[in-house]
């Protein structure tokens, strides 16, 4: 589908494009959400984590797939490759994760959405989590109900801090005084909090109520 032609078959014209103009680099930026398959909460998870033999959604099966490519096409033809999985990335340029928030915040009285750790939306659940968090919008927000412990923890990653590991990756790829080439990374803010605090403190910041 379009997804796969995007995804799949875009990294696979990248690499053909570097590997043609004798590009020495590339970094994929993947997600951390490669590793999680919605069954159960991953604690202290790291790089030797496998990932599940079935993935939340096809768009993060693609991007697993082109992990794939990216980290097989590391050392030919003069080509050095590693991956990086931020998870829940947010900040400056983000057109997705706040802007989604407040677009709840603003949309007036009575509807309901589901905020689950890595998946929520207006009006249609998509993926039912132990500890999802049913959130009613009246003129600002307010959580009315929370079901599970409503503790569930996430990692979640500052856009310039995304931005500092590609860099911190491409010096490292060029130096090769450690060895990052073909393998992939987890990229947090390492400040796990409860995703319903962060979508909290969000929309404090914004003017929101809580």
């Amino acid at each position: 589908g379009t997804l796969g032609l995007i995804i799949c078959s875009g990294a696979k014209n990248v690499i053909n494009s570097c590997q043609e103009c004798k590009v020495r680099r590339l970094i994929y930026n993947s997600s951390a959400d490669v590793v999680f398959d919605g069954s159960q909460d991953i604690l202290i998870g790291d790089e030797s984590f496998s990932c599940p033999g079935k993935f939340l959604d096809v768009l993060i099966d693609l991007k697993f797939q082109a992990e794939g490519l990216i980290r097989l096409a590391n050392n030919i033809d003069g080509l050095v490759t590693c991956v990086l999985r931020p998870s829940n990335a947010f900040g400056p340029g983000d057109t997705w994760f706040v802007p989604l928030l407040v677009n709840l915040a603003k949309s007036g009285l009575g509807k309901v959405c589901e905020l689950s750790q890595y998946h929520f939306t207006d009006n249609l659940v998509l993926q039912k989590l132990p500890d999802a968090i049913y959130h009613i919008i009246t003129d600002g927000f307010s959580f009315q109900f929370i079901t599970g412990s409503g503790e569930n923890m996430s990692d979640f990653t500052y856009a310039e801090n995304v931005a500092h590991a590609h860099i911190c990756a491409a010096e490292t790829l060029d130096s090769r005084i450690v060895s990052v080439a073909g393998k992939a990374f987890f990229i947090t803010n390492l400040e796990p909090m409860m995703f319903w605090e962060f979508v909290s403190l969000i929309l404090e910041g914004l003017g929101y109520q809580r």
